[in-house]
């Protein structure tokens, strides 16, 4: 969606800047023995993070204000304690880039959230999905070792009511989203993760046309407003 050079990465990675931190702030003190000199106790106040990988509906592309009303920025403003937001978002990013960029990253930034939104780039480049569940399974396997944060990981919604994603879907598209759903569950599960079912919770695509933007692709401001809340709702 979007394709942008892998080199826009980079200055992503810096605008948000990275903060080690705990959610919440924990603080220990030593006694000091009688014999030895008084040590000083302190507590150590950091901001808590939030990591976000995805394409370019993490980006928030699409809408005239993306810092405000994308659904990652929108979603951190729900979280408590004020999270510092890394958002890995690149326009075009498949999975096995993520992996090979994003994940670094993301555990340096010793993160208490982290969401995981990118599938639908992958769909529709013909990925194959043995090869996709193979990077997931990676994806989410390190982020539960490497980090205590809570992974939240969003499926994909019923693309056949996307106007510019459902020619690009081939045949038997409700079969193809089912396997890749299916997919996306069993890799979260075994990685201890949060499921966020877009497929079951973001059906009212129908209903609301208006969550969907101009370019019949990325989502609307209404639409992104709706999926911080399926997150929120998650979460």
């Amino acid at each position: 969606m979007n394709r942008f050079p892998l080199r826009a990465i980079a200055p992503l990675l810096v605008v948000f800047g990275l903060a080690a931190g705990s959610w919440p702030a924990e603080s220990a003190a030593r006694s000091a023995s009688p014999h030895s000199a008084p040590r000083s106790t302190t507590t150590k106040i950091s901001s808590p993070v939030y990591v976000a990988i995805g394409a370019s509906d993490s980006v928030g592309y699409g809408v005239p204000d993306p810092a405000t009303q994308g659904w990652v920025p929108r979603f951190a403003a729900i979280l408590p304690g004020h999270p510092k937001l890394v958002n890995l978002g690149v326009a075009g990013l498949t999975l096995h880039q993520a992996v090979l960029v994003d994940l670094p990253v993301a555990l340096d930034a010793h993160p208490r959230i982290i969401t995981v939104w990118l599938a639908v780039n992958d769909l529709m480049d013909r990925v194959p999905l043995p090869r996709y569940r193979a990077d997931l399974h990676t994806l989410l396997q390190r982020l539960r070792t490497g980090t205590h944060a809570r992974i939240l990981v969003g499926n994909l919604p019923d693309l056949t009511l996307v106007p510019a994603a459902a020619a690009r879907l081939g045949p038997n598209p409700s079969g193809t989203l089912a396997a890749w759903n299916a997919a996306i569950a069993s890799e979260t599960r075994a990685a201890g993760a949060t499921l966020v079912d877009l497929s079951s919770h973001w059906h009212d695509l129908a209903a609301h046309p208006e969550f969907v933007g101009p370019d019949g692709l990325h989502p609307s401001v209404e639409g992104y407003a709706r999926l911080a809340r399926i997150f929120a709702d998650a979460l």
